[in-house]
């Protein structure tokens, strides 16, 4: 007889390292960035978010490459989640609008 195949146990996924969304337009350079208490780590999803540099991680090119630039005036939704050994976590929502220049 055959032990009965279970699923792995459903993990505890830390905190979320990313914390905001915020764009900014520097004469008419958009840059789109997430602020994060820690480095996401390699189960953070957002297009493998790059390691942040002093709590922040640039996303423009990852954003552009998929979207193109956002234009002024409309608003920018990202949804973060994790994955650990085939379970996610709850998504976190993450919103900024696209300002005018500076």
């Amino acid at each position: 007889m055959y032990p009965p195949c279970l699923p792995p146990a459903k993990p505890q996924f830390p905190a979320l390292a990313i914390q905001n969304l915020t764009i900014v337009n520097n004469a008419g350079v958009i840059a789109l960035r997430l602020t994060a208490s820690a480095d996401p780590g390699a189960c953070t999803v957002i297009r493998m978010c790059p390691a942040p540099v002093a709590s922040v991680s640039d996303i423009t090119a990852l954003y552009q490459a998929k979207y193109g630039l956002p234009a002024v005036g409309t608003k920018v939704f990202l949804q973060g989640n994790q994955f650990i050994d085939g379970h996610q976590s709850i998504p976190t929502v993450f919103s900024a609008l696209v300002p005018a220049q500076t």
